[in-house]
C-alpha cells in the first residue's frame, strides 16, 4: 500500500523531482592568486533555463581585478542537494547546471586527461621566504606552468641582494614531485615536459569577442600571424578572418607567454594590436596628445608630439615655444598624452615649465622622485625631496609620514601633508599622503586581508571576516573595540587587533590596541589615547561620569553609546584641531554647559560638519547624519562655541 501511495505522489507530482534538483550560484569570484573579485550578482544575472554557460573574461564578469594577468573563475553552485564548485580559466567557456532527468544524481564532471596542483611554494634564499602557493595555482595553464623566477613574478622581494631559488611541491597525474629552481632561471611544470613553441613568442590563447553578441577562438590564427617573436595585427573581421558579431565592436584580446613571463593584451576593432620583442623603430605610438588651458582654450598636437619620438624614447619640455602652438595665453597649461606601446593604452600627462618623458629606453620598474613638499597649508612647507628619494630602495619607497621620518616639521602641532610627484616607468604621476600615513610608491594595486585575531594570548577570536567587511579599495580602517567584532573574549583586558595582510605581493602584520583604529598599510595604529592639550582620557569601565579637565567646563565625546567608554573632554576656551590624532570612533556626547559642539569629518575643521546643542546618548541615531553608515561618528576635528 505505502509503495503504491508513493507511485502515486510521484505520478501525480511528476515536478517534485525537479524541484529538488534547482540549480542556484550561492558565490563566484574571479581573480588570481589572493585578489578576488566577487562576481557573484554578476554570474547569477547569466543563469538561464537551470543552468550557466558563459565565456570567461573581465568583459564577461565586468571587473579586471588583476590586469594583464590570467585569472580564474571560480563558482560555488547547489544542484538539488548536490553543493559543488567549478573553476575555469579566462578565455575557457565554463558550463554548468542542466539538471539531468528526475531520480538521477548530476553527474560528477569528468577528470581531465592530465591534472596539476601545486601544494606548497616558497620563494627566498632558506631563512627569508615568501609563500607564493596561491600566485602559482593561478598561473596555471593546460596542467603546465611557464614562469621566469624573479621578484616581479613572484610578487616582491623576500630576501634583498641575496641570490634566491624557488622550491615548489606538486602533484601531477596523482603523483608528487618536488622541484627547486634558481633565481633568473625558467620554471617548467611539470619538470621533464619540454617547452612547446619553437620560437620565444607563444599565444596561449585569442579571444575576439563582441560581449554577449558573440566570440571567437582566435588562437590558431595569432599564432600563424607571428613573424620572428613578433605580432602586428589591425583589429577587425576581414584581417582576423571571422567576425562573431557583425555590426557589434569587438575587442582582440591575446594572452601571450614569452621566455616564461604570462602577459595579456587587448585591442579594439580599428586598433592596431602589437606584441613586438624585437622592438622594431616607431613602435612607440601617439594615439592623442593634447595642451589645454582647461576653458582658456585647448589644441591638438598629435603630429607634432608624433614627430618628436625617437628611438620609442619621447622627451618633450612643455611650453608653448616647443609645442609650437599656444591655445590660452597668459594661462597655466598642460600637455596630455595617449600613446600606445606594444598594443598597451597608457596616458601621461605634464605641466608648463615641466617635462614629459616616455621611454621605453629605461629600465622597467624606474622609481624617480621629482618632488616632494611636506606643508601644514599657509603656516609652512618644506621641500623633502631628497628625504624621500633617500628611501627609495629596489625602486620603491615605504615609509611612514611624519616629522621624523622626513627630518623635518614645517608647522608643529599641525596635521600636514606630504605631495610627492614622481616618474614610474616614464609616467608622470603624484601622490599625496597625510601625516601618521604610509607613502607606498609605486602604488598599491593589489592588496588582501589574509587573516585577523582580537584578544589577548590564549584567549582570541577570528574577526577576519569582519575586517575585510571594512575594506576600502585598497586599505582598511577599523576601530578597535568590542562593539566592532561583536564579542568580547577578555572582558576587562586591554586587548589587541592582529591583522596580517598582503600589498603588492608583500606580506605585512599590523597590529592595534582597544580604543585605536587599525590603518593597513600604516607604519602602525594611531593611538586613541593621546595626550592632548585640555583633554583627557578615561578608561574604559562601562559607563562613566562625565569628567572635565580641572578648571575648565567643557564637552566630552565618548567611544561608547550612553556616556561609556573612554572619552576626550574639551576645553570650551580652546578649540582643538588635534583631535584629528583621536582618529574618530565616538559614540556619545556630553555638553556639560558648552552652547554648542561642531563635529567635523576632516582635520583643521574641514569636510562635513554636525553641530550638537545637547547631551546625545548615541550620536548613531541621530537622524540625517554623514557618518549614518560607519560603526561610528569617524570625527577628526571638533570647535566648541
Amino acid at each position: 500500500m505505502q509503495r503504491l501511495l508513493l507511485s502515486l505522489l510521484l505520478v501525480s507530482f511528476p515536478s517534485w523531482a525537479q524541484l529538488q534538483l534547482k540549480f542556484e550560484v550561492l558565490r563566484a569570484t574571479y581573480g588570481a592568486g589572493s585578489t578576488q573579485a566577487d562576481v557573484t550578482e554578476r554570474v547569477r544575472s547569466l543563469v538561464s533555463n537551470g543552468g550557466l554557460t558563459l565565456q570567461v573574461n573581465a568583459e564577461t564578469l565586468g571587473v579586471d581585478p588583476v590586469p594583464n594577468t590570467r585569472k580564474t573563475l571560480s563558482v560555488e553552485y547547489r544542484q538539488g542537494i548536490f553543493r559543488r564548485t567549478a573553476r575555469a580559466s579566462d578565455f575557457d567557456t565554463l558550463s554548468i547546471g542542466n539538471a539531468p532527468a528526475a531520480g538521477n544524481a548530476p553527474a560528477a564532471p569528468a577528470a581531465p586527461a592530465e591534472s596539476l596542483r601545486i601544494t606548497k611554494a616558497q620563494y627566498g634564499d632558506g631563512k627569508r621566504m615568501k609563500d607564493v602557493t596561491d600566485l602559482l595555482n593561478g598561473r596555471i595553464v593546460n596542467a603546465r606552468v611557464e614562469l621566469l623566477v624573479s621578484n616581479a613574478n613572484l610578487g616582491g622581494d623576500p630576501a634583498p641582494a641575496v641570490k634566491k631559488s624557488l622550491v615548489v611541491e606538486y602533484i601531477y597525474n596523482n603523483a608528487a614531485t618536488t622541484a627547486t629552481i634558481a633565481e633568473g632561471e625558467t620554471l617548467r611544470l611539470p619538470v621533464g615536459v619540454a617547452a612547446a613553441a619553437t620560437g620565444n613568442l607563444r599565444i596561449v590563447k585569442a579571444l575576439y569577442t563582441g560581449g554577449r553578441a558573440g566570440s571567437a577562438d582566435v588562437t590558431a590564427a595569432m599564432q600563424r600571424m607571428i613573424t620572428a617573436d613578433t605580432l602586428e595585427v589591425a583589429v577587425s573581421g576581414a584581417t582576423i578572418g571571422t567576425d562573431p558579431a557583425p555590426g557589434v565592436q569587438k575587442t582582440l584580446s591575446v594572452e601571450y607567454d614569452y621566455n616564461g613571463q604570462r602577459q595579456l593584451v587587448t585591442a579594439r576593432d580599428g586598433e592596431t594590436l602589437r606584441i613586438n620583442k624585437t622592438a622594431p623603430a616607431s613602435a612607440l605610438q601617439v594615439v592623442k596628445a593634447l595642451y589645454t588651458g582647461g576653458r582658456a582654450g585647448t589644441a591638438d598636437v598629435t603630429a607634432a608630439i608624433q614627430r618628436m619620438i625617437n628611438a620609442d624614447t619621447l622627451e618633450v619640455a612643455v611650453s608653448g615655444a616647443t609645442l609650437g602652438v599656444d591655445p590660452a595665453p597668459g594661462v597655466q597649461k598642460t600637455l596630455s598624452v595617449e600613446y600606445d606601446y606594444n598594443g598597451q593604452r597608457q596616458l601621461v600627462t605634464a605641466r608648463d615649465g615641466e617635462t614629459l618623458r616616455i621611454n621605453k629606453a629605461a629600465p622597467a620598474g624606474m622609481l624617480r622622485i621629482l618632488r616632494a613638499n611636506y606643508s601644514g597649508g599657509r603656516r609652512a612647507a618644506a621641500d623633502v625631496t631628497r628625504a624621500v628619494a633617500s628611501r627609495i630602495v629596489s625602486d620603491s619607497i615605504e615609509m611612514p609620514v611624519n616629522g621624523d621620518t622626513l627630518g623635518t616639521d614645517p608647522a608643529p602641532g599641525t596635521v600636514k601633508t606630504l605631495t610627492v610627484e614622481y616618474e614610474y616607468n616614464g609616467q608622470r604621476q603624484v601622490a599625496i599622503v597625510k601625516d601618521a600615513e604610509m607613502l607606498v610608491l609605486p602604488p598599491i594595486t593589489t592588496f588582501n586581508v589574509i587573516s585577523a585575531t582580537y584578544g589577548v594570548p590564549g584567549r582570541t577570536i577570528d574577526v577576519t571576516n569582519t575586517v575585510s567587511a571594512r575594506r576600502l579599495g585598497l586599505r582598511i580602517d577599523v576601530p578597535v573595540t568590542g562593539e566592532t567584532f561583536g564579542a568580547d573574549p577578555a572582558p576587562g583586558v586591554v586587548k589587541t587587533l592582529t591583522v596580517e595582510y598582503e600589498a603588492n605581493g608583500r606580506r605585512r602584520v599590523a597590529t592595534a590596541q582597544d580604543g585605536e583604529t587599525l590603518r593597513a598599510p600604516s607604519s602602525n595604529a594611531v593611538p586613541a589615547a593621546a595626550t592632548l592639550p585640555g583633554a583627557v582620557a578615561i578608561p574604559a569601565k562601562g559607563p562613566v561620569v562625565a569628567q572635565t579637565p580641572s578648571g575648565n567646563n567643557g564637552p566630552c565625546l565618548y567611544r561608547q553609546p550612553n556616556y561609556g567608554g573612554e572619552a576626550v573632554c574639551l576645553s570650551a576656551a580652546q578649540p582643538l584641531s588635534s583631535v584629528a590624532n583621536w582618529q574618530s570612533g565616538f559614540r556619545s556626547v556630553r555638553m556639560n554647559g558648552a552652547a554648542a559642539l561642531d563635529l567635523f569629518e576632516q582635520a583643521n575643521y574641514g569636510g562635513r560638519t554636525q553641530t550638537i546643542t545637547a547631551d546625545t546618548a548615541d550620536l548613531m541615531q541621530m537622524p540625517g547624519t554623514w557618518w549614518r553608515y560607519e560603526a561610528a561618528a569617524p570625527v577628526q576635528s571638533v570647535r566648541t562655541r
